[in-house]
């Protein structure tokens, strides 16, 4: 049996968590090594799959190495040794793969994004050549946001380490197509499975997010709980039920479904689902609904892969990426929009029932894991 080792963000969240399941149902036939958080569990019912025993050295030995002076010789030896662990690890497995979406982010963050649009159709042929050498996968990664030139170049060099990269979006396919080891492939999540959907009625979701881990305009973050409060409040007059929806207590969902709960004068209607490690539950929660409102860039893909009209709301360039490449037709709102965007623009793609056709995306988001299956099994 092939051994996987496998390096995500493990601080339950739902997309992230989602990414794994699908990879361990994919590559059931392989052992798979969780480098993770020590409170992550896999599902029981993989019994090829287990969080590595190093895992619990690897998190503190990274928190001891953040607190020493790294000038200093025993700093600096500090530094070295999780890494010379993870190499050493990476070379007991027969391949090492990196999965995750936000992972080549700029730490700039001033306000002002530099825009790379691919502004083109996506061409879904697989096109890429691995290099000859390394045993190391980068799965589902876009690249962005991006606020400094120097970006570039360290997202090369990133880059340049691995065997074979897959981005998920066609302008980060685009920013570094001259690296021929480099593909592009619809997001992982377009290969989860849709549950049967329960007649419910006409019911809403709402994903939230802490929108003041995107913005320091006090103008843009009022604006954002103010018109999901409204846009609650024009569905309640409708009689039609609202559930908010948190992707990621540790990324503040949570805390940020508490405060727009404290702005509405009525609850009634409205209910939480906070997502606690049980993926069908939320799978099921989507998939029953009949209008989505996405803070969370996995909110939307998976309303549009499973056929819902959705109104996305983009925190950074991963979203209006991903929504040109779908050539979405519907209405949506970037953070600079919110304080002009009014409750009938939120619930225009409802009203009007726009569905975003994706059925290219889902059919060549197995092109994701092809160049790994390709390389295990020779």
């Amino acid at each position: 049996m092939k051994r996987i080792l496998v390096k995500f963000y493990s601080a339950r969240n739902f997309g992230d968590d989602l990414f794994i399941d699908i990879l361990m149902e994919r590559f059931g036939d392989c052992r798979i090594d969780l480098l993770s958080s020590m409170k992550y569990n896999p599902r029981p019912h993989q019994p090829h799959t287990r969080v590595h025993p190093y895992s619990h050295v690897d998190e503190p030995l990274w928190r001891l190495c953040a607190r020493v002076n790294r000038r200093t010789k025993a700093g600096k030896l500090l530094e070295i040794l999780p890494r010379l662990c993870q190499k050493g690890l990476i070379l007991s497995h027969d391949a090492y793969v990196r999965i995750g979406g936000s992972i080549f982010m700029d730490e700039g963050q001033p306000e002002e994004e530099i825009a790379f649009s691919a502004g083109i159709p996506p061409v879904f042929d697989y096109t890429s050549r691995p290099r000859s050498s390394g045993n190391t996968f980068l799965i589902g990664a876009n690249l962005g946001p991006v606020y400094s030139d120097s970006y570039w170049n360290t997202t090369r060099d990133a880059f340049l380490s691995f065997r074979h990269v897959c981005v998920r979006d066609y302008s980060s396919y685009q920013a570094m197509r001259d690296l021929p080891h480099v593909q592009y492939a619809p997001d992982v999540v377009f290969l989860a499975r849709q549950p049967e959907p329960a007649d419910r009625g006409e019911n809403v979701v709402i994903s939230v997010v802490d929108i003041s881990r995107h913005t320091s305009d006090a103008a843009v973050r009022d604006a954002y709980f103010g018109l999901l409060r409204d846009t609650i409040g024009a569905l309640a007059s409708r009689g039609i039920p609202v559930t908010l929806v948190s992707f990621c207590k540790a990324e503040g969902d949570e805390d940020a479904i508490d405060h727009l709960m404290s702005l509405l004068p009525d609850r009634s209607g409205v209910s939480v689902c906070c997502y606690d490690g049980n993926i069908p539950k939320l799978l099921s929660l989507l998939s029953d609904a009949t209008y989505i409102i996405a803070s969370r860039f996995h909110a939307m893909i998976l309303a549009l892969s499973f056929g819902k009209p959705v109104f996305p709301i983009s925190y950074n360039c991963k979203s209006r990426h991903y929504l040109e490449d779908l050539d979405f037709r519907g209405k949506f709102a970037s953070l600079s929009d919110l304080p002009e965007t009014t409750v009938e623009d939120v619930l225009y793609n409802y009203d009007h029932r726009i569905i975003t056709d994706c059925s290219l995306h889902k059919q060549h988001a197995q092109n994701q894991f092809r160049a790994l299956r390709e390389f295990l099994d020779k």
